[in-house]
């Protein structure tokens, strides 16, 4: 599986990824409703990894980030105010960016890994948001009888 141009993705990812974060930073924070406009720190915080792993898995041939994808749906859930469809468009917006800079280069095989690899992250990161999710309706107290002078 590894090919000199999978190197040569992987390494270019690695050199650009501070430009491609700054590209889906943008395209997130333009999506994004007014009132969702999330700190840097949050909003950032598990995709510099995300890049890095993707870089590192392109030269291993490995899909293993199942871990860092349910600790990003975890945070969505807990400190945001994102929406399943948030963390579906950030995801949207990755992929977007990243195929921009790789499908120039022009090996269909790892544009195709790529989607793999994020379509694995979204997977992941989705199932851990609605866990937690229907974890927070759980614990809600319970408001009582809708109609109290009634019963």
């Amino acid at each position: 599986m590894e090919t000199n141009s999978w190197i040569e993705i992987s390494e270019k990812i690695a050199t650009l990824d501070k430009i491609i974060l700054s590209q889906w930073e943008h395209t997130v924070r333009h999506r994004l409703d007014e009132n969702k406009k999330e700190s840097v720190i949050i909003l950032l915080d598990h995709m510099p990894e995300i890049l890095e792993n993707l870089s590192k898995a392109l030269k291993r041939g490995t899909r293993d980030d199942i871990e860092l994808a349910r600790a990003h749906g975890f945070q969505r859930a807990v400190l945001t105010q994102f929406t399943l469809a948030d963390i579906l468009n950030e995801f949207s917006a990755l992929r977007e960016t990243l195929i921009s800079y790789l499908y120039p280069m022009g090996d269909t095989e790892v544009v195709k890994y790529v989607h793999r690899y994020i379509d694995s992250l979204v997977k992941n990161s989705v199932l851990e948001f609605i866990q937690h999710q229907k974890s927070a309706e759980k614990m809600k107290p319970d408001p009582g009888p809708k109609n109290p002078g009634l019963s």
